[in-house]
Order: structure tokens, then C-alpha cells, then sequence
């Protein structure tokens, strides 16, 4: 969503708000607008400081952004309530949250999800199953990458295509998202290495937090019934998501995504459609897995979740709660510093990781993120 906050000019005089200048939208704002799968983006304007204060300047560039929330600092000034009317005439489909005092930009992301997020799961928009095709021939499966990373890619392709049976998912997964199957195969051989306690199991139940729309569920699935085993083993796998109403450009949201991506071993997995912290399983898990996960209050706030949802504590206290004894938990972050906050998650509980630090990609030849790995302390 883009969002839009204006702090109202006290001490300087509010020049050329003018009604012409107003603009009314042929057409209101569609519904899509609250529920893309898309960050939020948000400009402050500060009238305040912003001298000369230019209405007309204001009008064009909100018209430009055009926001579809909105919030107002008023300043206990008539200004404010100028502009109010001035905004609901321009922009007659948007959230506008008025503020006589002083309404920081964390507290109007958050009213902004609040409403978005209640609005998506309201609607619940569904649009059915995706049709997955491959319609990508083999020479173009790495073509993204520059040409002297491609061999090394292609042998690794080959290898993990045998460890892990992946001939079917070739055929089944668009290129973009068999690309993204290898990446995560990648990470999880990393980090699950074969002295783990759960790998003597021959039934394994597994649990990915925050599955979106599940593009590589077919990886995790396959890696568990695989990896360290001549005998294939048997997997239960339960992805949990928040959020999933988020549509793309072309309607389909990740629900719809993820029920199609599950599709070829629909009957080995679910997806469920919750808060983790409300999930109670009948049994606990051996591995629990959260690919990305939102520690940070500024990356909660900008990918459209409300505030009530942040509790990266609590809810890393309940994994450990539901996994089982010995079982592996791991986490992969993408910056420093969700990095930096997840092993101060990870203290808090008593848990120190056996594997922990920067990811290496030998498809990419770059580091491409941060990973730790636990096994369940008493």
C-alpha cells in the first residue's frame, strides 16, 4: 500500500489550497489496493518544516503517489482540518486517520495493516488453483545467472535432481520457482547436517512458519524424505501462515499459490491459516522451520502486518514448546541485523546454535543470507 503522512503547518500560513485544484478520480480506488502481496511504502510531508508551504505543490505530488491511506497530524490548528477535507474530496476511497495531536509514522502503518489485513481476511480472496506447467527447456533453467556461474549451477542441479528424486517437480514447477526449490535444498543441506537425533526417524512431521504462498514446499518435502536415508522415508508436512489473502497482479493470491504448489503430495501435506502463536498440533514436531521471518518491528510494519502480531518471543517460545525433544529447529534471515536479533531470540530462550552465521550459495556464488540451527535444549 502506499501511504501517505502529513504533519500540518502551527506557525507558517497554508498558501494557495485552492478547491479547483482538487482532484476527483473517474473511477474509486479498487479493492486490490489493500491486499497486494507488495511492501508498504511511505512519504512523510512535514508542513511544518517544509517552508514555504505550497498546497498547491502538495496536491500534485499526493496526486502523483496516490496513496490510499492516509493520515493527518493536525497540531490542534484549523489547517489540519482544511487539508482533511481537501484529501477525503481528492481521494474519496482512501483510509484517512486524523490526528489533533501527533500521530507517528509506526502508529499509522499500523492503524493502515490493521484495517488492510482485517479487510483481507474478510473477503478472503480466492481466485482457485493455479495451472503449473513447465514451459522452460533445460538450457534456460540458470540463463538469469551470469554465464561463468552457470556450469557449477547445472552439475549442482544434476546432483541434488538425484539425491532428492526431483525429476517429477522438473517437469511440474515453472523455471522460477524450480530455481527457488534449489536454492532452498541448498540451505536446508547446509543446515541440517546428518548428526541430527531426528534423522534416525522413519516418520518425520514437519512444520514451516510463515509459508506464504509455499513455493518451495516441494524442497522441504522432498529434502526430509531423502536426505541422510537409502530408504525413503515418510513425511507429514504443515505449513502455517498469517497472512494469506495477498493477491498478485494477476488475482491469484498465495493461498491459491500454495494449495497448487502441495498439489502432487496434497495427502503428505496442509496448510493452515493462522496466528502461530494460537496453533496447538496433537504432537510435536522434529523440525520446525521459519524461512525469513519477521523479527524486526520496521519489516512486521512494512510488509502490512498489524502490531498485535509482533511477538517474536513469544512465538519462539512456543516453537520450542511444540517441538519435539532433540528435534531441530532452523532459521534463515536476510540482513545483519534480523540476524543479530534472532541469536538475541535464540539466548533468551537458553538456546545456543550449533550452526550459525553467514550463508555461502554455490548456485550463486555469493553469500545471500544468514542461517542458525538448533537442536532443542532440556
Amino acid at each position: 500500500m502506499k501511504i501517505a503522512l502529513i504533519e500540518a503547518p502551527t506557525s507558517q500560513s497554508l498558501n494557495a489550497f485552492r478547491w479547483e485544484d482538487v482532484y476527483f478520480p473517474e473511477t474509486p480506488f479498487p479493492i486490490c489496493d489493500y491486499l497486494n502481496d507488495k511492501q508498504n511504502e511511505l512519504r512523510v510531508w512535514d508542513l511544518e518544516s517544509d517552508a514555504p508551504t505550497d498546497g498547491k505543490k502538495l496536491i500534485q505530488e499526493l496526486q502523483s503517489f496516490q496513496p490510499v491511506v492516509i493520515g493527518i497530524n493536525d497540531r490542534q490548528t484549523t489547517h489540519g482540518l482544511v487539508m482533511e477535507r481537501l484529501i477525503k474530496q481528492m481521494f474519496p476511497r482512501a483510509l484517512v486517520f486524523f490526528s489533533p495531536t501527533q500521530m507517528t509514522p509506526q502508529e499509522l502503518l499500523d492503524k493502515a495493516n490493521l484495517n488492510a489485513f482485517s479487510l483481507r481476511h474478510r473477503t478472503k480472496p480466492m481466485a482457485g488453483k493455479v495451472r503449473l506447467r513447465r514451459t522452460w527447456e533445460d538450457d534456460e533453467l540458470f540463463a538469469v545467472l551470469p554465464a561463468a556461474l552457470q556450469p557449477q549451477a547445472y552439475a549442482l542441479e544434476a546432483e541434488f535432481s538425484q539425491k532428492y528424486s526431483l525429476h517429477d517437480w522438473k517437469q511440474y514447477l515453472p523455471d522460477s520457482a524450480y530455481r527457488r526449490n534449489l536454492y532452498m535444498l541448498e540451505i536446508l543441506e547446509e543446515s541440517l547436517p546428518v548428526h541430527l537425533p531426528l534423522w534416525e526417524q522413519r516418520v518425520l512431521r514437519i512444520l514451516d512458519v510463515g509459508a506464504g504462498d509455499w513455493c518451495y514446499a516441494p524442497a522441504i518435502y522432498q529434502f526430509f524424505r531423502y536426505a541422510h536415508s537409502e530408504v525413503p522415508r515418510k513425511v507429514y508436512l504443515t505449513g502455517v501462515e498469517l497472512d494469506p489473502y495477498r493477491i498478485d497482479d494477476e488475482g491469484y493470491s498465495r493461498v491459491d499459490y500454495a494449495l497448487s504448489y502441495i498439489d502432487p503430495v496434497a495427502s503428505q501435506c496442509r496448510y493452515l491459516i493462522q496466528d502461530i502463536g494460537d496453533y496447538a498440533p496433537e504432537l510435536p514436531y522434529h523440525a520446525i522451520l521459519q524461512f525469513l521471518p519477521l523479527v524486526l518491528e520496521a519489516a512486521h510494519l512494512f510488509w502490512g502486518l498489524p502490531l498485535k502480531y509482533y511477538h517474536p518471543q513469544q512465538s519462539l517460545h512456543h516453537l520450542l514448546e511444540i517441538l519435539s525433544s532433540e528435534g531441530a529447529m532452523l532459521v534463515a534471515n536476510e540482513i545483519p541485523a534480523e540476524f543479530e536479533r534472532q541469536l538475541q531470540l535464540w539466548q533468551s530462550e537458553g538456546q545456543t546454535p550449533f550452526l550459525e552465521g553467514a550463508f555461502y550459495s554455490r548456485f550463486r556464488q555469493a553469500l545471500t543470507g544468514f542461517v542458525s540451527s538448533i537442536i532443542k535444549a532440556p
